[in-house]
C-alpha cells in the first residue's frame, strides 16, 4: 500500500514540474484550498496508521469530498464577494498542526523516547550566589 503512496507522490511532482504548467491567478486561491484540504487528509491518515485505526475507503473518500467540498465553498464565497478562503486555509492549517502535535506526543509516548531536560536555572543572580536558594526561602526569612 506505501508504494502506491509513493508512485503518485513521485507521478504527480512529474505532473507539475517538468512541463511548464502555470494556474492562473484567479485560480490560486482555490488551489491553496485544495492543496491544504489534501494535506490535512494524508495527515490524518498518517494519525490513523499511527493509531492503527487506518481504512483506506474512509481515506479516499475524506480526500475526495474534502477537497470538493472545500473548493466548491472557497468558490461559493467568491461568487458573493466574501474570502472564505482564508477562513479555509487557517482552519485546514489548524488541523495539521493539531494532528501533527497528537502524532508527536503518541510517537513520544508509545516509542518510549528519552528527551533530556533542561536543569532548573535560578531565577537572580541573587540566587545564584546563595547556591540555588529559591524567593520562597526569602519569604520565610523575613
Amino acid at each position: 500500500m506505501g508504494w502506491i503512496a509513493f508512485f503518485a507522490g513521485v507521478a504527480g511532482f512529474l505532473l507539475v514540474y517538468l512541463p511548464s504548467f502555470n494556474v492562473p491567478a484567479q485560480y490560486g486561491p482555490f488551489l491553496s484550498v485544495a492543496v491544504m484540504a489534501g494535506l490535512d487528509a494524508i495527515v490524518g491518515g498518517a494519525r490513523a496508521i499511527q493509531e492503527g485505526g487506518f481504512k483506506s475507503n474512509v481515506f479516499l473518500s475524506g480526500f475526495i469530498l474534502t477537497v470538493i467540498i472545500a473548493v466548491i465553498l472557497s468558490a461559493f464565497g467568491d461568487s458573493i464577494n466574501v474570502p472564505i478562503w482564508y477562513a479555509t486555509v487557517f482552519v485546514f492549517t489548524w488541523r495539521i498542526l493539531n494532528n501533527v502535535s497528537f502524532m508527536r506526543r503518541y510517537w513520544l509516548e508509545h516509542e518510549h523516547i528519552q528527551i533530556p531536560q533542561i536543569p532548573h536555572l535560578p531565577r537572580s543572580k541573587r540566587d545564584r550566589q546563595a547556591g540555588g536558594a529559591t524567593a520562597d526561602a526569602d519569604r520565610n526569612e523575613g
